[in-house]
């Protein structure tokens, strides 16, 4: 156990409401990284899916976070005993169906049918993902990670970033067939439904003891805050993108369980564990955006995050923006060379942040702090969104354009960003003067159409 001195006095907002890259080349003739396959099928598929729908010293102490206990966590309120899991898992999806059959389209005559594209194949394609997804999760949580078709054999290999992207689209799915679900129904009718979603969800809190409960540490101040990074096993170093995503799983399984239908109440998990996820959540999300270079240069002592997170929940009680601003304006903008500032990639057991911008994981970071603070009880961090969104903007596209007009940066930035800049134009900043150009969402908009153009035209994606 390690201790280090530091203070701090504000409590975190109890949030109740509403790779690095080594650019190495592997040879894939003889195997194929199922992972990387899975979670980039998936992800097209469900956002296919998606389309289609229309300052002061404290006491820091570094630890490893305390182990609960996976039979209180996993066993408690279930529909089902582990024998009938197996079962359903097996037998998933039950119909091919996802969704309640009602909500699948089965309209012909559009384009896309000429195209043999529809709602119900998509649906029926994202099942098989999912189906491939949960049955390659392992027992501990965490999934396989290669195949050698050769051989017939799972490759001993592994990468805690694509593992715990996984993770993130199973939470995806899941997030997809709950936003379909009816207000009010029989439960006798929609059964087949129930079934599927439980089985997922028993899949979603599996990994989610796994990264964040058995396989995490914290740093601790004297006044209780604590904030929580993943320590994926065998991994020397670690990698921020890990904590981003596993992040990004925390938020859309929240949001899509926020408010439940009555016929759901406690027919899916114990209420208990979605307030230990948001407790989980609220300490993830302080050690990813304190991760940051204006928090220090490299291995900063932790007390510095304590810091830079209590000047955030101190000028998040102020109603004006240009208030609010200030601090998130040093911590966006600053950087080496005055070229921005960027998120740590790497970290070591003990909580130390270190590296070289990562377009990858700055991006995966920014998401997740993006959609926390749009979707759920964080909307203090909307200014450090939008800085940072621009800040990163200006590194990974502005920068690298201007060295290299196909830059494989942009190209790592670009599938990130895209997300990042949808999100961030489809907000309505409260409060705001529509005079104020750091909030303008139509820039974001903008950038996004630009990135597109680009990927198409330049980097030749077609």
């Amino acid at each position: 156990m390690q201790r280090r001195n530091v203070v701090s006095k504000t409590s975190i907002p109890d949030g109740s409401s509403s790779r690095s890259k080594t650019g190495a080349v592997r040879k894939t003739t003889k195997r194929c990284s199922m992972l990387g396959w899975a979670i980039l099928v998936t992800g097209m598929l469900v956002l296919m899916a998606v389309v289609w729908q229309a300052i002061t010293l404290v006491t820091v102490t570094t630890r490893r976070a305390p182990q609960e206990s996976s039979s209180s966590w996993m066993s408690q309120h279930q529909m089902m005993n582990e024998g009938q899991q197996k079962k359903a898992t097996e037998a998933f999806p039950k119909p091919w169906n996802i969704r309640p059959k009602a909500l699948s389209s089965t309209n012909t005559g559009t384009m896309c049918d000429k195209k043999l594209l529809s709602r119900s194949t998509l649906d029926k394609s994202l099942a098989l993902g999912t189906r491939f997804l949960l049955k390659h999760q392992k027992e501990a949580g965490n999934f396989d990670y290669e195949y050698d078709w050769t051989t017939d054999e799972n490759v001993d290999d592994d990468m805690e970033v694509r593992q715990a992207g996984a993770l993130w689209g199973l939470s995806l799915i899941f997030h997809d067939m709950m936003d379909t679900l009816p207000p009010k129904a029989d439960i006798a009718d929609i059964m087949d439904t129930v079934a599927n979603l439980h089985v997922v969800a028993v899949h979603l809190l599996r990994g989610f003891e796994y990264f964040v409960m058995q396989n995490s540490h914290i740093l601790e101040g004297d006044d209780g805050v604590v904030m929580r990074y993943i320590t994926y096993p065998g991994s020397k170093t670690h990698g921020l993108g890990t904590v981003g995503l596993v992040t990004l799983a925390l938020v859309d399984f929240l949001r899509a369980t926020e408010n439940l239908p009555d016929y759901l109440e406690y027919k899916l998990f114990n209420p208990h564990k979605r307030n230990k996820l948001q407790q989980y959540l609220r300490e993830l999300m302080a050690f990813l955006v304190t991760s940051h270079t204006s928090v220090g240069s490299p291995n900063f002592a932790a007390s510095n995050r304590f810091t830079m997170w209590n000047k955030m929940l101190s000028s998040a009680s102020w109603k004006t923006w240009d208030v609010q601003m200030d601090p998130f304006k040093v911590l966006s903008e600053a950087g080496p060379e005055g070229e921005g500032g960027f998120f740590y990639p790497n970290y070591d057991d003990d909580g130390n942040s270190y590296g070289h911008a990562s377009s990858y994981y700055d991006g995966e970071c920014l998401l997740a702090i993006i959609k926390a603070a749009k979707y759920l009880d964080y909307n203090f961090l909307y200014p450090v969104a939008v800085g940072s969104a621009q800040a990163l903007y200006h590194r990974h596209v502005t920068k690298a354009l201007k060295a290299d007009e196909d830059s494989s940066e942009t190209k790592g930035f670009y599938q990130w960003s895209s997300m990042c800049f949808y999100e961030l134009a489809t907000v309505e900043f409260f409060d705001v003067q529509q005079d104020v150009d750091y909030y303008k969402p139509d820039k974001f908009g903008k950038w996004l159409v630009d990135l597109a153009l680009w990927m198409i035209d330049v980097h030749e994606t077609l």
